[in-house]
């Protein structure tokens, strides 16, 4: 136990006497290489799993103003109701578009800068004379161990290279520079400013992620411990600090009363109660500490499941109440070694307590916590090797060496993980081979890489697994569908509207479905629902036009297909729909040749001119402008491409077309009953 220096009441504590720079160029640069050459070879991961809600189909990620729009999100989405991370992306895509470097160097640099705070803190706190001058002479090195081990630990890959994942580590920095700027507010000479400081981190913070909301708390505890002579003394010498730390609360929980993502996290959630996920969560954190000692095997999705045995609720039950408890008599009594306690479970407290989470265990939780487990391992290791004289100082070195090295080189392996969706979700699956998220998700990647058969056998098997898992009969549906067991995909697509109402998916591909089948009441019926849970939702308003246009409704179809255009303007299905339609539609009212010839000349050009179906529309909008040369030259080349697809009836169609243009007669499509 570090002993307490008797201290005179009013005079500033350890802190004070710092005057030191907070870890030197040097260790800075050390820092920061290391980083750099750790996740360099995450620079090409691509979007993977949560990044295409949050990013890829997230409108609001397109445009920085008005302000409130980017800071915006759509629901269920993993940045909605995170007005910070939401703006970060929007920055991100106006800076590089969709381009992922641009992605990962941000996450790399809040990841850096997160460390470098993290040496810092640990610098100033281990000169603290609270400990009697015990780290004196090597706290600057213990500190930066301490944050070089922590910067590149293999646990970390998930919130740096996981772009979606940059609400852990953008909370996890203005975390880190809150406290950082209630420390200098005690020492520095222009105190004000650097109280401004932290509330402004604090609010920042507050909208990356929830977890921010025990900041101003676990700041009070190391200001009582370290900075103060008590809890009355911190709040009196820092009232406006922690005034305006404790009001950062109100917009955080108007964002959480607003349950932006209720289908994923929140008491009301049906897959699991309060009770069930606060008796698991004492194992799932004692297997968080062991990931930080051992980092293996680790797993994107764990499919944690609930505990149920007491066997498996009361020892690890009774060890996390012992940690508790010692934590709280250390609180109580201000010794230093208690704040190890306090960072861990206070950072842990929002997403490893009572309030459910439908993933129950995930490894980017311990982003902060696990520097309280990194800080002991280093700090009991330096107290064991300082003990044993028999060592010589360079043999010291080379184990520290040793260390980070492997720490650095399963990080670097770990990345390779992410290099493509089919490799993370089959190294999930090796490690979890009954979890029906990670069958599902790969069976979904197999899809996109058009290994329907594949996909089919590992979505069929997530089901077995689990047969009210709405997300693995969605996907389930899908395959069924391209496969051409359209009736089957139905059948899956309902099922999972039963167990999901709110699934917009479901709803699009159900419309496109009863499309297919000519019952296009039905069609449109799924396509406004789908709309109603998305607005923003292009397929699916690009498909209500279609089915309109088919019902007969050819004007509404063309307005629903401006609307689509108006938020995605570079929607190939939707430009070449509307394009079809102005260019083909049997009323000559609602016909415009030149608006068509654009719309399908951009088409083609986003298609490279590779697309029998936009080459198509591209001639008959040639022929609507009176161009029946240009109209038959480019049919010829939408028939080629047919034919090499083997698309015998689009083949036919074309070539009927193509003769009527060369008769100087424009196509009208008598499928769009305009009149």
């Amino acid at each position: 136990m570090f002993p307490l220096r008797p201290l005179q009441v009013g005079s500033p504590k350890g802190l004070a006497v710092q005057t030191r720079g907070p870890g030197g160029p040097a260790c800075w640069a050390l820092i920061g290489f290391t980083i750099a050459a750790v996740y360099a070879n995450s620079l090409r991961v691509p979007f993977l799993f949560d990044d295409f809600a949050t990013i890829v189909e997230n409108p609001h990620v397109r445009k920085l103003w008005p302000l409130w729009e980017a800071m915006s999100a759509p629901r269920q989405t993993g940045a909605a109701g995170r007005p910070t991370l939401s703006l970060s992306l929007a920055l991100n895509h106006a800076i590089s578009g969709y381009s992922v470097f641009g992605f990962h160097i941000l996450n790399i640099l809040i990841h850096t800068a997160s460390a470098l705070l993290v040496l810092s803190i640990l610098r100033r706190t281990l000169r603290s004379h609270v400990f009697g001058g015990r780290f004196d002479a090597h706290g600057d090195r213990l500190a930066l161990v301490i944050a070089l081990a922590w910067a590149v630990h293999p646990l970390h890959t998930m919130c740096v290279t996981y772009i979606v994942q940059r609400a852990e580590s953008m909370m996890g920095l203005c975390y880190l520079a809150t406290m950082y700027c209630v420390m200098r507010h005690h020492d520095a000479p222009n105190r004000r400013w650097w109280g401004v400081a932290s509330v402004v981190f604090c609010l920042t913070g507050m909208g990356a992620k929830e977890v921010m909301a025990t900041a101003p708390l676990v700041i009070l505890v190391y200001d009582a411990i370290f900075l103060s002579n008590s809890f009355r003394e911190s709040l009196r010498r820092r009232k406006w600090v922690y005034g305006g730390l404790a009001a950062c609360w109100i917009p955080l929980g108007l964002m959480v009363a607003a349950a932006p993502r209720s289908e994923s996290a929140g008491l009301s959630l049906a897959s699991i109660s309060a009770w069930e996920y606060l008796r698991t969560q004492p194992q799932v954190i004692l297997h968080y500490i062991r990931l930080v000692v051992y980092p293996y095997p680790l797993v994107l999705d764990y499919e944690w499941p609930v505990a149920k045995q007491w066997c498996e609720i009361a020892g690890p039950g009774a060890v996390i109440l012992v940690l508790l408890a010692a934590t709280s008599i250390g609180v109580y009594r201000r010794r230093p070694w208690a704040m190890l306690g306090v960072w861990f479970f206070g950072v842990l407290a929002v997403s490893s307590s009572v309030v459910p989470i439908v993933i129950v265990a995930s490894e980017h939780r311990m982003y902060l916590p696990s520097v309280t487990v990194i800080a002991i391992l280093v700090l009991g290791g330096d107290a064991i090797l300082s003990n044993v004289r028999s060592i010589p100082g360079y043999t010291k070195r080379v184990i520290v060496g040793a260390a980070i090295l492997s720490l650095c080189g399963v990080t670097i392996a770990r990345n390779r993980d992410y290099y493509s969706a089919i490799a993370l979700w089959k190294d999930v699956i090796s490690k979890r081979p009954a979890n029906p998220r990670g069958h599902c998700n790969l069976g979904a990647a197999l899809e996109a890489d058009n290994d329907l058969a594949g996909a089919l056998r590992h979505i069929e098997h997530a089901v077995a697994l689990n047969p009210r898992y709405g997300d693995a009969r969605y996907n389930l549906g899908s395959v069924l569908g391209k496969l051409g067991r359209v009736d089957e995909a139905m059948v899956q697509l309902e099922e999972c509207l039963r167990l999901r109402p709110n699934e917009e998916r479901a709803h699009y591909n159900l419309g496109y479905a009863y499309q297919l089948k000519g019952r296009y009441r039905e069609a449109i019926g799924h396509y406004r629902a789908a709309l109603e849970i998305r607005p923003s939702y292009v397929m699916a308003r690009s498909g209500l036009g279609v089915a309109l246009a088919f019902s007969g409704v050819p004007t509404d179809a063309i307005a629903e297909l401006r609307t689509a255009l108006a938020s995605e303007p570079n929607h190939v299905a939707t430009l070449n729909t509307l394009a079809w339609l102005l260019a083909t539609c049997p009323r000559p009212t609602l016909r415009n040749g030149p608006d068509a010839v654009k719309l399908a000349e951009r088409a083609n050009q986003l298609t490279g001119g590779t697309s029998s179906g936009a080459l198509d529309t591209l001639a008959a909008a040639y022929a609507e402008a009176g161009r029946y040369v240009e109209a038959a030259q480019t049919g010829e080349k939408a028939l080629t491409i047919a034919e090499s697809e083997k698309q015998g009836a689009l083949a036919e169609a074309i070539r009927a077309r193509v003769a009527l243009y060369r008769q100087s007669k424009p196509f009208r499509d008598s499928t769009v009953d305009g009149q």
